[in-house]
């Protein structure tokens, strides 16, 4: 969802927020046994995927003065490792992401700097080792890795109402690969990298609604039109051919509505279901989108008046990470079918991404 940015003061740009206050939100680890998934109206299935040893997941834990960032295995009885530590300014946690093949962590942090731009740090999960790379990027940018985690496209820190940024990481030199400024743009957000992972493919809001872009050296091209006004929750399939996201149809009635584009045609598609949708994910194994919200096709199991947002689908395409709202309020919990629940962190536990363990 685009948000202006701030006209006056020290840029922090406001957040892209669901539809709940920011301390509301929790993660869930979803089993699929436990939801009731309706059909999106695509029955292809793909190959699937290699099971690996990627069944943890990474968040931060707020604590005063500082946010560590927490592994833990998406199992009962499992204890939360700490992996490393990020110091925090008031309500500027760090954010962060992990890299496809969860061997790497990307952490935007602040700390007591809020008025300036944001540093990237590269952890490794499993030495705890860090890496910051030169620069200042954009607190809220997206985080979009490519496939083989080499490249991580994101915004570069800009003033406020400059230009958004859009610049090309390369992971393993911490070097800057590739910019673009879309100077008519009024926000931009990467969203991951073409299928051979040499362009970044970005969202552009502009004064004609929403766009995908694909971006390199300094070069950008109009791959498709999304939507004539704002979109959100822009996720991309794993093998790059389409893209799932949400667009703000307007006021009154039904207000958030699913849509994959197909990137070979240009083609949008709604997603089917009735009520608003929120969210979006790929299941590894097959071919089709799925969204969460009152109208979406992931449901919790027991009905009733509550709903889920999903994050992201474990690489074996068992366990879905969500934040789960119901009677009003967030929780964050483990669940693997209907066997066994956990608490994931606290509350407030921000997720980051799955990541591979650590024993």
């Amino acid at each position: 969802m685009y948000v202006p940015r701030a006209s006056q003061g020290f840029h922090i740009p406001r957040p892209r927020l669901p539809f709940v206050p920011l301390a509301a939100i929790g993660v869930v680890v979803v089993a699929w046994a436990a939801l009731s998934v309706r059909p999106t109206g695509h029955d292809t299935v793909l190959p699937q995927p290699i099971v690996t040893d990627v069944h943890s997941v990474a968040y931060f834990e707020h604590s005063p003065g500082a946010d560590l960032l927490m592994v833990r295995h998406a199992t009962g009885g499992a204890v939360a490792r700490s992996v490393a530590a990020f110091p925090r300014y008031l309500d500027f946690g760090a954010r962060g992401s992990a890299s496809p093949a969860g061997d790497t962590v990307a952490v935007l942090s602040v700390g007591d700097r809020p008025a300036s731009a944001a540093a990237l740090t590269l952890v490794d999960p499993a030495s705890g080792a860090t890496r910051v790379v030169p620069g200042g990027f954009q607190y809220l940018s997206p985080l979009a890795w490519s496939n083989d985690g080499r490249r991580l496209g994101l915004l570069a820190f800009s003033a406020a109402n400059e230009p958004p940024v859009v610049v090309e990481v390369d992971t393993a030199g911490g070097g800057i690969a590739a910019v673009y400024r879309f100077d008519a743009a009024l926000e931009a957000a990467p969203v991951g990298f073409t299928p051979d992972g040499r362009r970044v493919l970005a969202v552009v809001l502009d004064g004609g609604g929403s766009s995908l872009w694909s971006v390199t050296a300094g070069e950008a091209v109009r791959l498709a039109t999304l939507s004539p006004g704002l979109t959100r929750d822009w996720t991309l399939s794993s093998d790059g051919s389409r893209l799932a996201f949400v667009e703000r149809a307007g006021v009154g009635g039904r207000r958030y509505i699913g849509r994959v584009l197909t990137l070979a045609t240009g083609t949008v598609q709604r997603a089917p279901g009735d009520g608003d949708q929120f969210g979006a994910v790929w299941q590894p194994g097959t071919s089709a989108a799925e969204f969460g919200g009152p109208g979406g096709s992931l449901q919790l199991a027991d009905g009733g008046d509550g709903y889920l947002v999903p994050r992201a689908w474990s690489p074996d395409g068992t366990t879905l990470v969500a934040s789960v709202f119901e009677g009003g309020e967030a929780r964050t919990e483990v669940i693997r079918g209907s066997e066994w629940r956990m608490p994931l962190g606290s509350n407030e536990a921000a997720f980051i991404g799955w990541v591979r363990d650590l024993e």
